[in-house]
């Protein structure tokens, strides 16, 4: 029925022309959660006390988007900023999130960001970001910048041999998995993410490696498509406004890894951050980022290492009560139409959009 609902709604409001206000009530007032007793057509709206906090993320802006190698056509990701661009106010994550702990924060504030560093960001994202006026902060996995040689990890690696493993059945942990069609493809790849938490993140390159030979791939092929940024792209974007967080080293899911190592790749990509651009950072983003992904220790590590903030991918907006070091993000709009998507964006600002 919600579902229902939503279609309509935004049917009406690309049709009336109804965008400028939805936006303006979604920032202004929320839909209150369900209560038990409540029949299924009870809705009660509550006025926000203050100011919302939206963080958009995305991973990749490039011509070919693939299932695997995920990203955004760059016409549609532009013609989206400039939609956006019209109703909402970009800003720095560090200036917007100042201004949210400060009471000062504007209704209409919107904050891009980018996870990995991907070489598209430069490639595609950059040009239309200074076309269209809009700022971002990018995440770094700084491990591929200090490294070119070894740019690729691990969960490209995986990516990869999902999307290029000869039509074949999988065994893995007593199930088997055809390769034969797209969705098949997805559902083992989305089976050995969770068979990987199992062990100790640093053996995963290694155990992707052992599983591309059993699937009929050189564990040592070049891999395309999945290049990072340069530090010399990093600081010409740097130079532009564009501001830069860290995103660990080589992007291990820090709840998968010993306490120490998990330091350390925090710890390592704050200074190499630090140390190339010659400021501290103050943003961390934790990698792959749901609720399972870090914890208590982890969060008291990037406190440590010096960061004053960190985002997660855990779908919702943010408030001046908001754990700053448990940001959450919502995925930038991907739909063919940049009407229905901002739509949309106000509907997940209207229902708060808090999920699991």
């Amino acid at each position: 029925m919600k579902t229902l609902f939503l279609k309509i709604l935004l049917a009406v409001i690309e049709t009336m022309g109804l965008a400028s206000w939805f936006y303006t009530v979604g920032q202004r007032w929320m839909i209150e959660p369900r209560r038990p007793h409540d029949g299924w057509n009870a809705v009660r709206f509550r006025k926000r006390s203050s100011p919302i906090l939206t963080i958009l993320v995305a991973h990749r802006v490039n011509e070919a988007p693939d299932p695997f190698r995920g990203g955004l056509a760059p016409k549609l990701f532009q013609a989206q900023l400039e939609h956006l661009a019209r109703f909402y106010r970009f800003y720095d994550l560090q200036e917007a999130v100042s201004l949210l702990w400060r009471g000062a924060l504007p209704r209409n504030a919107l904050v891009l960001t980018f996870d990995d560093g991907y070489r598209d960001n430069f490639d595609y994202a950059f040009p239309i970001l200074c076309s269209v006026g809009v700022p971002a902060t990018i995440f770094l996995t700084t491990g591929p910048l200090d490294d070119p040689e070894h740019s690729i990890l691990w969960h490209d690696m995986l990516f990869d041999t999902f999307r290029s493993a000869p039509p074949q059945a999988m065994e893995l942990d007593g199930r088997w998995f055809d390769l034969a069609s797209l969705t098949d493809r997805q559902r083992a790849l989305f089976a050995y993410r969770q068979h990987l938490r199992r062990f100790d993140a640093t053996t995963w390159p290694s155990r992707i490696r052992e599983l591309r030979k059993r699937l009929g791939l050189s564990p040592d092929d070049i891999i395309h498509g999945y290049e990072k940024l340069t530090w010399d792209q990093v600081h010409k974007m740097a130079a532009q406004g564009i501001t830069f967080g860290a995103h660990t080293v080589t992007h291990p899911i820090l709840t998968c890894c010993a306490p120490s190592t998990a330091r350390q790749e925090i710890r390592a990509s704050h200074e190499a951050l630090r140390k190339a651009l010659g400021e501290e950072p103050i943003a961390f983003a934790y990698p792959n980022g749901s609720r399972k992904d870090f914890n208590d220790s982890v969060i008291a590590m990037v406190r440590q290492a010096g960061f004053t903030c960190a985002v997660s991918t855990i779908a919702g907006t943010n408030h001046q009560t908001t754990d700053r070091y448990a940001l959450r993000r919502i995925q930038f709009p991907c739909g063919t139409n940049p009407r229905q998507n901002s739509a949309r964006l106000a509907w997940l600002m209207l229902n708060d959009a808090v999920s699991s």
